[in-house]
């Protein structure tokens, strides 16, 4: 009978690890609860409480705000829309850049999409931001949607200010 040496017990206990994380952990932020006590929230402090009200269309619009402290313009909007105040499930991300897509605001939204679904590739849809940031638009919803994985992403530059809307999709 040949014995198991210690490497293989190793690698097999790793992969049995590996396995049971990626059962059990979550890659995606499915609530705003999720949201709020994300890592990101953690690393980005807000310039002023988060605020939620009531959309006419049904669902709750929950607003952030973060100050990148980069310069007076560094400011970044955020809305989350969810389907309800009891049940806050997210249906849409809105972001907007006041000081157009510079090296901190990539980190910023890299660091965003990876937190809000890590199963996804932050880098391509941040590549893609980065090349659409420049397209001058006269309203976001004229941007055209690119998919990835199950978000539809629109980017322009509405008024010198980068508008980013990530629709979730079942």
């Amino acid at each position: 009978m040949r014995r198991m040496t210690l490497p293989y017990i190793t690698m097999a206990v790793a992969l049995s690890i590996l396995t049971w994380h990626s059962t059990s952990c979550s890659a995606e932020i499915k609530t705003l609860q999720e949201f709020q006590n994300s890592l990101f929230i953690k690393k980005y402090s807000q310039s002023k409480p988060m605020e939620s009200w009531p959309l006419k269309a049904g669902g709750y619009s929950n607003s952030f705000t973060f100050d990148l402290k980069i310069d007076k313009n560094s400011l970044v909007f955020l809305e989350i829309l969810t389907n309800s105040k009891d049940n806050p499930t997210i249906y849409r991300y809105s972001m907007i850049f006041h000081a157009g897509y510079t090296k901190q605001m990539k980190s910023f939204f890299y660091d965003f999409f990876s937190t809000v679904d890590s199963s996804v590739d932050s880098k391509a849809v941040n590549d893609y931001i980065q090349k659409q940031a420049a397209v001058k638009l006269r309203k976001s919803s004229d941007a055209p949607k690119k998919t990835f994985g199950k978000y539809s992403v629109r980017v322009g530059n509405v008024l010198n200010a980068v508008t980013i809307s990530i629709d979730k999709g079942s």
